[in-house]
């Protein structure tokens, strides 16, 4: 029978911070310093596990317990909290998409917006070392796409899009909303 150990917790405290760290339900950024946290925290975790794994087998050697999985599974549980919040964060399993748009603004940065069928959109932007997601709802009327942000802005981007190569074109300036 599984026991909760000492030898648990620091297992479970990583992931709790990779979790608070990586889980944004609003607008967020990541830079450089975010990736230096969270890849040391990532490189913590893989040590602890190795240190409880090789624990382990120490004590099975000596006939005094079984193999315990659960280092492992808090490994799995690990990597794949890390992918969905830091490699794949519009993943959203219960929505259908129904266009993805790019953008190339002339200061090398860019934009990736992907719009829902409830009108809701996630949008990318990449500048330099910074990448920022924003959530929000769009409306559409023709090739004009207005974005409505979340996060108690007033503003509003106006795009005009081009259905047949999936390119945001034209107006990238901010207006307000009246």
């Amino acid at each position: 029978m599984f026991t909760f150990s000492k030898r648990h917790y620091g297992l479970v405290v990583l992931i709790l911070v990779l979790a608070y760290k990586g889980i944004n339900l609003g607008d967020f950024c990541y830079d450089l310093v975010d990736k230096f946290i969270v890849g040391g925290i990532g490189l913590l975790f893989f040590m602890v596990t190795l240190v409880v794994t090789f624990y382990n087998l120490y004590h099975i050697s000596l006939k005094e317990e079984f193999f315990d999985y659960f280092p492992l599974v808090f490994l799995v549980l690990f990597a794949g909290l890390f992918y969905v919040s830091f490699y794949n964060p519009e993943m959203d399993f219960y929505k259908t998409t129904t266009g993805t748009f790019q953008k190339q603004n002339a200061t090398n940065s860019q934009l990736k917006l992907k719009l829902f069928s409830d009108n809701t959109f996630f949008m990318e932007e990449r500048d330099g070392r910074q990448k920022c997601y924003t959530k929000g709802s769009y409306e559409k009327s023709g090739e004009a796409l207005k974005l409505n942000f979340n996060e108690g802005n007033n503003v509003s981007r106006v795009y005009r899009i081009n259905l047949l190569n999936g390119m945001l074109i034209g107006r990238d300036t901010l207006k307000t909303l009246e």
